[in-house]
């Protein structure tokens, strides 16, 4: 495979200073913004985004000379389809929320790829100042007729007022006097128009013969030095995925002098939750009937990640099941470290309180009429560092988790409170995940325990759906007069709008190796001396038509990998995945805790990803949940006699 280098640019858009320049004064630019006028035609960000992937736009720069080899670039390419080679060559990233557009240039040659990265935004330069200057020339011609049209009939009014005038002079009747005042009002709302045009057409004047860039670059043109790509990163996944062959071929031989013993698992392994959760949302989507077609790059993404993931969770459970194995008796409490468990129980209550406190401390400064909305926001765009008050969203989860279960060894009145404990904290973050994570936990726990049947949780699902759209209700912000979300637009942006805002996605251009995919760890191995990119935690909103900015549990892995990002997290996480339900089945006592967290992941995968975008949390539910499962901690010294 031919090394490539990869040039990068950012460009943001100019529309604002040309509106205050010309003509307009703030207010009537911010209004003209706010009703759309001032984002739209050749001045949206996203026609630049369809320029660049024209075959018209890539034919212009087939012709453009490389300076560096003496050819054009279609010679130098020396492909047979030159137009398809450049249209690969050329990506880019918009962020609809910056208003940012990122583009770059791949070649083999890093100076021919910075060559061509320049050709290409001065050609995307030229062609929309070209186009602005020709809609520019339209309206002056349409404002020059308006202009004359205008003056004209300003000129009627005026000669009629004054032709009347003269004629009854001496006139003092009530309608003579009344056709007057009719007849001067008519020529003053003439003048004001005809004003109104002339300064109409001065302005688009000024647009015409006026020099200016439809864009600025905000990010010169650089290269990076290494080639594109990270060898380490892929080199890596080289080694996971032999590991997992080897280690699965070794167990096929040895299940195979055994006998294979079938297992399917019970509705709450990961091939079935997955089948679940996919043909669900996709039934949901045409019986909704309200949202854009599904595009044909979720199709195929979807069918890359269902084709890896089923069978890698189901034989990563099959080939690790030894035969004779049975499931143990989920009515049984597990074996934990009780002095631990309440420790901890009661370090919880102290830093949830404290944790609130916080939270209200800086959201109280604030309008408390929309308190829900703004702790919301801070949520998502806070950048406090709370101590070690940071853990405890996951020391709640961990006693969650180990509570369910240790009941009946605890009381029911402990395991409300743990309850009470996990739903102040999601109130004090304004999550829903965490309270869904609660339902489906304690639904998964009650199955296991056979104290609910399927019929019970399909309807308790439904009304966990209910209650989510009153949940978000609450926090809009009612200080507005938009009308609030109704519950088939709740429906559509949370469960039905991620299958159809994938298509919206494109390949992350960064030099950094899976910005998104690794974007929770990254914080944490940077503190050991690296430089990883890190990207912003909110991610852009599409119209499909309702809005949204989920994209399904491969949003990240196709951002920074593509489609074999896809197949290669398909198969990482259904490994993954199936070992944890396959040690839940043997009974660890670890796995049967943490498997609650994972049966939601499983199931929002339709939604988004929860598992490696919360890298911290599930580290620390981990680790807690690892402490109260130990029965004793074992020190040992060593004394060494000098000799």
């Amino acid at each position: 495979m031919p090394k490539e280098y990869m040039a990068i640019t950012k460009l943001s858009d100019e529309y604002k200073e040309v509106d205050l320049a010309i003509g307009l004064n703030r207010i009537s630019a911010q209004i003209k913004d706010l009703t759309g006028g001032a984002n739209t035609g050749m001045n949206d960000m996203e026609v630049y985004c369809k320029l660049l992937k024209s075959e018209n736009f890539a034919r212009s720069i087939s012709h453009i000379q490389v300076s560096s080899k003496g050819i054009t670039y279609g010679h130098y390419l020396n492909e047979k389809d030159t137009i398809g080679a450049i249209l690969e060559n050329i990506n880019y990233n918009y962020s609809n929320r910056q208003e940012t557009l990122t583009i770059s240039f791949t070649d083999r040659d890093a100076l021919v790829a910075a060559e061509m990265l320049d050709s290409v935004t001065s050609q995307l330069q030229q062609t929309i100042t070209r186009y602005r200057h020709s809609i520019a020339e339209i309206a002056l011609k349409d404002a020059e007729k308006e202009l004359h049209e205008a003056e004209e009939k300003y000129t009627n009014a005026k000669n009629s007022y004054v032709n009347f005038s003269d004629a009854h002079f001496q006139a003092s009747t009530h309608a003579t006097r009344q056709k007057e005042i009719s007849l001067e009002k008519e020529m003053s709302d003439a003048y004001k128009h005809y004003q109104a045009k002339a300064k109409q057409f001065v302005r688009q004047k000024a647009l015409k013969q006026r020099s200016y860039s439809s864009f600025a670059v905000i990010q010169a043109n650089s290269v990076p030095l290494e080639t594109k790509g990270h060898i380490a990163g892929y080199i890596l996944s080289f080694i996971f995925i032999s590991i997992i062959f080897t280690k699965g071929l070794l167990l096929f031989k040895e299940r195979q002098s055994e006998g294979f013993q079938l297992d399917l698992g019970d509705i709450f392994s990961p091939w079935t939750l997955t089948i679940f959760s996919w043909t669900s949302v996709i039934v949901l989507y045409y019986l909704q009937g309200t949202l854009d077609k599904i595009g044909p790059n979720f199709i195929s993404c979807l069918t890359l990640w269902l084709i890896t993931f089923l069978p890698s969770s189901f034989l990563s459970y099959l080939l690790g099941r030894k035969r004779g194995t049975t499931a143990p008796d989920y009515n049984i409490p597990i074996n934990a470290n009780m002095w631990l468990f309440h420790f901890l129980f009661a370090l919880s209550i102290a830093m949830t309180l404290a944790y609130a406190h916080t939270i209200w401390t800086v959201v109280s400064q604030f309008d408390t009429q929309n308190i829900l909305y703004n702790v919301r926001i801070l949520a998502v765009f806070e950048d406090l560092n709370h101590g070690f008050l940071n853990y405890t969203h996951g020391l709640n989860y961990a006693l969650f988790f180990v509570g369910l279960w240790l009941y009946p060894r605890i009381s029911k009145y402990q395991l409300i409170a743990i309850i009470i404990l996990n739903i102040l904290m999601e109130l004090a973050m304004m999550e829903k995940s965490g309270i869904l994570i609660m339902i489906l936990g304690a639904l998964f726990v009650l199955y296991e325990r056979n104290v609910i049947s399927k019929r019970v949780i399909t309807t308790t699902l439904a009304s966990t759906v209910l209650f989510f759209f009153f949940f978000n209700m609450a926090k809009e912000d009612t200080s507005n007069d938009q009308e609030s979300m109704s519950f088939i637009d709740f429906f559509g942006m949370y469960i039905t709008s991620p299958i159809v805002a994938f298509d919206h996605l494109r390949i992350t251009i960064t030099e950094s190796f899976g910005p998104n995919t690794f974007n929770y760890i990254y914080p944490y191995i940077n503190k050991l001396g690296f430089n990883f990119q890190s990207i912003e935690r909110l991610q852009d909103f599409v119209y499909v038509p309702v809005v949204t900015n989920v994209y399904t549990i491969m949003q990240p892995f196709y951002n920074d990998f593509g489609k074999i990002g896809v197949a290669f997290f398909g198969f990482a996480y259904g490994a993954i995945f199936g070992y944890a339900y396959l040690k839940f089945r043997e009974g660890n006592i670890i796995f049967r805790c943490l498997y609650i967290y994972l049966v939601e992941v499983i199931i929002i995968q339709f939604y988004n990803e929860n598992f490696l975008q919360s890298f911290f949390l599930v580290a620390v539910s981990a680790f807690f949940v690892y402490l109260m499962t130990q029965q004793t901690v074992k020190l040992s010294i060593t004394k060494h006699k000098n000799l």
